[in-house]
């Protein structure tokens, strides 16, 4: 079991699955404003469509970032990190979606700033493997 664990590097890349799985959190709610109300306007700005825009454009940096992962760790340690934040922020997603209900405005202004602070550790972590 030992050499699995290590076969997946998991203590490296511990910060880097934490941190991408609050961004998979917060990126989901950045988009799902846009995809719940797409022709919501308040401003000459069209917010929920640059959100899911920019949460977009940052996921497809992390799917590069994991790249980068397999390239310096090997096949194992990327498959690792692009699996388990998506099952782990799936989990939370569905907890707050089915028990706790709160209204997708609010958590799409709360998580904007949530989901830019922690693209950027994970890049940082991920660029200091």
């Amino acid at each position: 079991m030992e050499s699995y664990i290590s076969g997946l590097m998991l203590g490296v890349l511990g910060w880097a699955i934490v941190w991408k799985t609050v961004f998979n959190v917060s990126s989901f709610y950045m988009q799902r404003l846009h995809y719940e109300n797409p022709n919501m306007t308040g401003s000459a700005i069209p917010g929920p469509l640059l959100m899911s825009f920019a949460a977009s454009i940052m996921s497809w940096a992390g799917i590069g970032l994991t790249i980068y992962v397999w390239y310096r760790l090997g096949w194992m340690p990327a498959v690792a990190l692009y699996v388990i934040p998506f099952i782990l922020a799936m989990v939370i997603e569905n907890i707050e979606l089915f028990a706790f209900r709160f209204p997708t405005p609010v958590m799409s202004l709360v998580n904007t700033p949530i989901a830019i602070v922690s693209f950027i550790a994970f890049a940082i972590v991920v660029l200091a493997i």
